[in-house]
């Protein structure tokens, strides 16, 4: 099912609903849902940078990164 499909169904059934303290509830679940996030014009160039590094292979996997931070703190 798609996400309008779905949107479809849960608005024919919310306009269906008479009780109120039900509404009220809907609403407080959909309130709290938590907001996007706004980005500036800097942090989406960064995402942007980061995903083309991605996308040429510049990256570590974890393991390795894992065994770097375990060498680094046993240096210390």
């Amino acid at each position: 099912m798609s996400t309008l499909e779905l949107k479809n169904i849960v608005i024919s059934q919310i306009q269906q609903i008479e009780d109120k303290s039900l509404l009220e509830a809907l609403r407080t679940i959909l309130e709290a849902k938590t907001p996007v996030m706004a980005l500036n014009d800097l942090q989406k160039e960064e995402i942007d940078d980061s995903r083309k590094a991605v996308a040429a292979g510049n990256y570590k996997g974890n393991e390795t990164l894992n065994n770097e931070v375990m060498q680094w703190l046993s240096g210390k």
